[in-house]
């Protein structure tokens, strides 16, 4: 894979995100990590729409997640995305979460997501779109 492939969202956490103890609900680090994948794509160039209307999704086929200290309300995370595997039928997105002065670390994750045409079914992407994703 190409070098610098990272790309750094912020987010700024809402009450509806936080739980009765005043803490990010466990389950908002997923919303999370859409949008920085989103913005990933749309930093190397393209858009999910764009490639919704070539025809390939980006459904997730595993997940995982792990949290190191609580996140609160009003607090400013900083979201590191970088691919970490990349071939013409998936992608593995590793996903670090961070305070606003990136010295502490909230959490981190890694998604696998599978290139797949409108039915489901799982489609190699083709060699330019590769490219433009990171691949060499």
């Amino acid at each position: 894979m190409q070098e610098n492939l990272t790309n750094k969202i912020g987010h700024r956490v809402y009450y509806y995100e936080t739980d009765k103890m005043g803490r990010v609900y466990h389950a908002n680090f997923l919303g999370w990590m859409e949008e920085a994948r989103t913005e990933y794509l749309r930093g190397r160039g393209i858009t999910y729409a764009e490639l919704e209307n070539q025809g390939i999704l980006m459904p997730v086929s595993e997940i995982s997640i792990k949290y190191f200290n609580p996140v609160e309300y009003d607090e400013f995370v900083q979201i590191v995305t970088t691919p970490i595997l990349l071939s013409r039928v998936k992608v593995e997105f590793k996903y670090e979460f961070y305070n606003s002065e990136m010295k502490i670390k909230f959490g981190e994750a890694v998604s696998t997501n599978v290139f797949a045409d409108e039915s489901g079914k799982i489609k190699r992407i083709g060699k330019e779109l590769y490219i433009l994703l990171g691949g060499e």
